[in-house]
């Protein structure tokens, strides 16, 4: 029973190891989410929309259905405003009919960032149709700026 300070200060030694492990690699930082980005910072230049959303996720065994309002879309993603609460990381179908538009687009994306009832969207597994949907809208949003 010698080793009594041991397991604490190795568990201190990972913990600090393990937290500059993470802030080096923000894809793995669960705290680089709340970072709020520039616009020079970011991949893709985001256009002012206001767009009402349905939004289905997975909860408890069972899909949950919410209503919101989309915004500020660009060619990787969308904010979300609604009321019921997501998590970070969390995949959701996005229901939404973007301006210019005659069709839904049913999209799926990743909760990247969260701020009040203000949830960051990344798009995944976009088909190229629905990506040509939305670079469609970011040209012509862009063209009327």
């Amino acid at each position: 029973m010698g080793h009594k300070g041991a397991l604490p200060s190795c568990l201190a030694l990972w913990m600090r190891v393990s937290l500059r492990f993470l802030a080096a690699m923000p894809s793995l930082n669960p705290f680089a989410a709340f970072r709020s980005k520039s616009e020079k910072d970011r991949q893709f230049h985001r256009h002012k929309i206001d767009v009402a959303v349905r939004i289905k996720a997975w909860r408890g065994g069972a899909f949950q259905l919410m209503e919101g309002r989309g915004s500020d879309v660009s060619q990787g993603g969308m904010a979300l405003s609604i009321s019921t609460a997501l998590q970070l990381g969390e995949s959701v179908t996005i229901e939404v009919t973007l301006p210019y538009s005659e069709h839904p687009l049913m999209l799926t994306g990743v909760v990247r960032n969260i701020e009040d009832e203000r949830y960051g969207m990344e798009f995944t597994g976009l088909r190229e149709q629905q990506r040509e949907a939305i670079t469609r809208l970011c040209e012509a949003l862009e063209k009327s700026a």
